[in-house]
């Protein structure tokens, strides 16, 4: 045995290294045959303990069908098993009804973001009995779809219940719904005292008087349509602000003891009357102590178990488990559970355990007093919301007490977080978490400044870089294999990695900083002294990494990540631990000086009733399309809000962003958003792989200018425009995201003081101002960095000195439409109408955007030499975008030149009118500007919200500058000299009159590929297999164009730009048109992400345009997509759910009545 003990030490190998390795240690005496002998004992050996393991686990899974065969005659278990209590209503047995009465409820302001309405219902028992002790609430928080959850509460706690419920603009019905249940639910009333709020939407400088009028139905006809009224309550696509709700339900309480838990969660019997006396023992707002609750989660299907006998019998039949034990078991486990049940088993009594805290990592329930402290309720959402309120409990000396006999259950096995939960994550990992965490580290060191030792340094976690899965080379004596691991990267440079996501113990780890010489990347791995394993089939050598941890890389850890986007990702936030590189490259000088500011005349308010209405959960009707030309503004004559003499002003340095630190310290040289081609490069002045000669592929590369998120399809970085003479413009830098593409952050070093040399990336530009998912019309928002060479920075004051903007301020009149957006037209205004002597229509460029997308507006000049007319669509996070974009406006002489800026933002529930908005002129130079365009843009906070890209199509074409339109997705590469080549024949085809429209053909690039941008480079690519029809691996029928090779054949014959007539494929197809202003528009009712473009594209086969093929001119998109983002993934399936029925029912009978005679033709619509 000690042989094989020995022997067992050693990664296993084959058998030559183990004889091998058995005469060093034994000397040569030891035969061939001996050591083969010993070797097979070893094998036999391991065997016969598998063989071992395998029977202990038969026998255990006899014995729990033993037991549960035994328990099968107990009297629970002749019971149906019933998942959750059923909905008892009490109005029937009691015969009561609750008073009729109409609200009128004053909302408040919360932290110049949200609107808050204590008591709107209240409950009518106050539970204070003849013991005189305090009764314990129930405060939780839900949002419209937990509405089932929120009226079951009542039958699951014996005791007063406080909840906050989130709503939106088009969940607000649900507080109708509860008024009814209230009112005609007895338990309901005596019980629940429900509390809401509300995001405010931007501008918006006060909050309204929430008001309902009093039911007209009786209690019986509410009971037999409840079901159909609950169906329509939609539910919301918000940031979530869970510690506000916590904090809101607490404050709201009409108790002061108060069990804060998550709406759902089942309680176990009685536990409101079990708690109460201990509760009132230990929890009196003086004694610094709280009650620390055990939670459960219990397998689909399974018995809830409601007692803790129940509970232990459940739980070794491997039914139920310490919450989240599969997802994240060291957030939530409190030791000494096997005590617990004892204890519990063998009293009557509830008693309590004291534990200590194990770690900022915790986040357990727990039962404190009013005067205690609260959550942080600026913390991002989802990111350790309530390990905030347990480490600050911790830092200001509370003691934790577990209780016996009480507990709560989830229904359901967490093993990941939903889409929905990743893409919010995402967001704000990438825009709130640093804040967040600087503000609340330094509010504890400021607060308790005696207990950091105590309770540990937050820091670590808070500042978690980065976590996702990785796969590590796991040598083995059977087998060597690459196995799936769950990694995290602290801000200290330190790489741990774990068997699965929520394990407590890793399986090992590597502090960066200290191997950073023996760190190589893809290919550079063939320079380590150690032979690199097999890659797996369908991985790539190019994102393989190795670690090794000394000279001879002897041990080496091999880790594999998925793609060129996951690499990335790992390695921006990996070089954020490391020393900087020193002498980073330094940007080029403006290019030229800036003009003076656009007249701005704002379109007509017109006014309304200023009253409100409940809104539709969509909206009902489109504006009419009417003809403007020239330099007309907008229509004024579709659907308008009154004025509401409101200035709204846009304070200098905020009105946007979570805060002002922004996000990301430029690294420079680093790089690491180059693909994997240029990562190894910009590694080079870390000092990766130094010890073997160092990272040397093509120099440095450009550096990113900062951390960014994008949650987008495809996420690109692109230099093209930043070539010498000819058209030979290459992809340098481009990443594109199969997979989740985690969010990245990284510190802003001296913004405010203009020393932002390295950057020169994009920031941020993502898929949230994308255009439909759902294999559809899944095209990408957020792509290239056009100008590529760097911010301007440098040189002298090209401003002059002076302040840029002088003068007053912009006042832009918003107005709305559908009764559900405000709408700001011409906020920046082209200053040429491109209008020659020719006498013909310029082409604009109609596209929209969002405040995550401002590089590429920046650049998009350059690449369309006629107007462009540009929706932006906002949210309350994201206002500031507006002064950058009037920093470009007055200080980049071609953007004033093209570019008219249009705005629109959803109104706030219960916004009944849309405010004058005043932004200020900036008083900063233009050369401090073009110096720190990069850390302005990081303080753009992108947006999480529906995003309309089909009203915004529609605001750039009302908007637009002239009558001919080219409608495009903003992160496409236009080929070169398009808007000239095709005006004379724009002209010819598209006259508002005849039924014409002209399309464009769409392609898309292999990554580290040279972007075409005329026919001859677009062929020869197209030949080479590096350039493809768009989306020619995710949903090539929606774009796909018939007859490439007739097309290139046609455009080869001569220099002549012409057309030709091509059928309408089919009612999914969503290729670019170019139309008139006076064709037909996008349904801007559609669902996010469902078939935008194809509503379009439809409604024109519907009222019999012919549609002709341009020939020369096509545009590219960067990165080939494979999949869709968590983000789109999340919205399409909440759009899904809740407004693809009413678009759909809409759209027909609007096409059907509008055109009954072409259905056959254009074969029904379906979204």
């Amino acid at each position: 045995m000690f042989l094989v003990s020995q022997i067992s030490e050693k990664p296993f190998g084959d058998s030559k290294c183990c004889l091998r390795e058995l005469r060093i240690r034994y000397g040569r005496g030891i035969s061939g045959v001996a050591a083969m002998r010993m070797v097979r004992l070893n094998r036999t050996t391991i065997y016969a303990l598998v063989l071992v393991f395998i029977v202990l686990i038969y026998l255990q899974r006899l014995r729990n069908k033993w037991i549960q065969k035994k328990e099968g005659h107990d009297e629970d278990h002749q019971k149906p098993p019933v998942a959750r209590p059923p909905i008892q209503y009490t109005i029937e047995q009691f015969g009561e009804e609750g008073d009729r009465r109409n609200y009128s409820i004053p909302t408040e302001m919360h932290d110049d973001q949200y609107c808050i309405a204590y008591k709107f219902l209240e409950a009518s028992e106050t539970f204070r009995e003849a013991d005189n002790l305090e009764p314990v609430t129930l405060a939780t928080h839900a949002t419209s779809d937990m509405i089932d959850a929120v009226e079951n509460m009542p039958s699951l706690w014996d005791g007063p219940i406080s909840i906050g419920i989130f709503v939106d603009y088009h969940s607000s019905n649900v507080l109708e719904y509860l008024a009814e249940i209230y009112r005609c639910d007895i338990r309901f009333r005596r019980k629940m005292t429900v509390h809401f709020a509300f995001r405010k939407s931007p501008f918006q400088t006060s909050c309204p008087v929430f008001e309902l009028p009093q039911s007209n139905r009786t209690c019986q006809e509410f009971f037999a349509s409840y079901e159909l009224l609950r169906s329509a309550i939609v539910g919301p696509f918000q940031l979530y602000p869970s510690n506000l709700m916590r904090n809101i339900a607490r404050k709201g309480a009409l108790s002061d003891i108060q069990f804060i838990m998550d709406g759902d969660m089942i309680p176990s019997t009685e536990f409101a009357i079990k708690i109460k006396p201990i509760a009132n023992q230990f929890i009196d707002g003086k004694s610094k102590r709280v009650l620390v609750v055990r939670r459960f989660e219990t397998s689909t299907g399974a018995d809830i178990p409601r007692d803790h006998r129940k509970l232990l019998k459940s739980k070794k039949l491997h039914k139920t488990f310490e919450f989240h034990h599969r997802f994240f078991a060291a957030g939530h486990h409190i030791e000494n559970l096997d005590d617990w049940f004892r204890t519990s088993i063998h009293t009557n009594m509830v008693s309590t355990n004291e534990i200590s805290y194990p770690g900022y990592l915790w986040e357990v329930q727990t039962i404190v007093h009013r005067n205690d402290p609260y959550n942080a309720d600026y913390f991002p959402s989802r990111i350790k919301v309530m390990h905030s309120l347990v480490y600050a409990l911790c830092r200001a000396g509370y003691t934790f007490h577990v209780p016996t006999h009480v507990f709560d259950v989830h229904e359901g096995i967490k093993h990941t977080n939903t889409i929905y939960s990743k893409a919010t994550i995402a967001h704000q990992e990438a825009y709130a978490m640093k804040t967040a965490g600087d503000r609340f580290i330094k509010e504890m060191d400021e607060q308790y400044p005696e207990t950091l030792q105590e309770c540990g340094d937050a820091r670590e976690d808070i500042r978690r870089l980065k976590d996702g899965e990785i796969l590590k080379y796991c040598p083995g004596f059977f087998s060597s294999k690459w196995r799936k691991m769950y990694a995290v990267l602290f801000s200290d440079s330190k790489l741990v990695w774990y068997e699965q996501k929520g394990d407590r113990k890793p399986k090992g780890g590597v502090q960066l900083t200290e191997v950073i010489r023996y760190i190589c990347v893809g290919l550079m791995t063939d320079r380590m002294p150690v032979k690199r394993p097999n890659i797996p089939e369908g991985n790539s050598v190019h994102h393989v990494v190795g670690i090794g941890m000394n000279s001879k890389a002897d041990p080496c850890h091999w880790i594999l990540f998925s793609s060129d986007s996951d690499i990335e990702s790992w390695f921006t936030e990996i070089t954020k631990t490391l020393p900087k590189p020193a002498n980073p490259p330094q940007n080029g000088p403006p290019q030229g000086p800036p003009q003076g500011p656009p007249q701005v005349t704002p379109p007509t308010q017109q006014q309304n009733n200023g009253r409100y209405a409940h809104p539709p959960a969509y909206p009902n009707a489109p504006p009419p399309n009417q003809y403007h030309g020239g330099q007309q503004h907008p229509p004024n004559n579709y659907p308008q809000g009154g004025s509401t003499h409101t200035t709204v002003i846009v304070q200098d340095g905020g009105g946007g962003g979570y805060g002002n630190d922004g996000y990301g310290s430029a690294f420079g040289a680093a790089a690491v958003g180059l693909g994997t081609g240029m990562l190894a490069g910009g590694l080079m002045g870390y000092g990766l792989g130094s010890m073997w000669g160092g990272h040397s592929f093509g120099g440095m590369g450009m550096g990113m200018g900062g951390g960014y998120y994008s949650d987008n399809d495809t996420t690109v970085t692109n230099n093209y425009y930043n070539t010498d003479s000819g058209n030979n413009a290459t992809n340098t830098e481009n990443n594109t995201e199969n997979q989740n593409n985690q969010p990245q952050q990284e510190d802003n070093q001296n913004a405010e003081q203009g020393n932002d040399p390295y950057d020169s990336g994009n920031y941020g530009e993502q898929d949230y101002g994308g255009y439909d998912a759902g294999g559809y019309d899944a095209g990408d928002f957020g792509g290239g960095d056009y100008g590529g060479g760097g911010d301007y920075g440098g040189g002298g004051d090209y401003g002059g000195g002076g302040d840029y903007g002088g003068g007053g301020d912009w006042i832009i009149h918003t107005q709305i439409h559908e009764e559900q957006f405000c709408i700001g037209y011409n906020f920046l205004e082209a200053s040429d109408t491109f209008r020659d002597s020719d006498g013909l229509e310029p082409v604009t460029l109609a596209t929209h955007a969002t405040s995550d997308m401002m590089k590429t507006l920046e650049e998009m000049p350059k690449m369309w030499d006629g107007p462009i007319s540009v929706g932006l669509f906002l949210d309350i996070h994201s206002v500031n975008a507006l002064k950058y974009l009037e920093g470009l406006h007055k200080c980049l002489p071609d953007f004033k030149r093209k570019m008219t800026i249009h705005f629109a933002y959803r109104i706030s529930v219960f916004q009944t009118s849309c405010p004058t908005v005043s932004v200020p002129k900036q008083t900063i130079s233009c050369e401090n500007f073009l110096r720190n365009k990069a850390s302005l843009r990081r303080k753009i906070s992108g947006p999480f919200i529906l995003y309309p890209c089909s009203l915004m199509r529609n605001i750039a074409r009302w908007g637009a500058k002239s009558n001919i339109h080219f409608v495009i997705d903003g992160d496409m590469i236009i080929s070169e000299g398009m808007a000239g080549k095709i005006k004379p024949i724009a002209n010819k085809m598209i006259d508002g009159k005849f039924k014409n429209v002209l399309l464009v053909r769409r392609f898309e690039n292999a990554n580290e590929t040279v972007i075409p941008r005329d026919f001859g480079q677009l062929k020869d690519s197209l030949m080479n297999n590096k350039t493809f029809e768009f989306h020619h691996k995710f949903y090539f029928g929606g774009h796909k164009i018939e007859n490439l090779d007739y097309w290139i054949n046609e455009t080869g014959k001569s220099s002549q730009i012409e057309s030709w007539p091509i059928a309408y494929m089919h009612p999914g197809w969503e290729p670019q048109p170019i139309l008139h202003r006076n064709d037909p528009y996008n349904a801007d009712y559609f669902p996010s992400r469902l078939k935008n473009m194809q509503s379009l594209i439809y409604k024109l086969c519907r009222a019999n345009y012919t549609f002709h093929l341009l020939s020369h001119v096509f545009d590219v998109h960067e990165g080939i997509k494979l999949v869709d983002t968590p983000y789109s993934q999340a919205v399409a399936a909440h759009q899904q759910t809740y407004a693809r029925d009413l678009a759909q029912e809409r759209y027909t009978q609007e096409m059907d009545y509008l055109y009954p005679d072409t259905l056959k033709k254009c074969q029904p619509f379906s979204i």
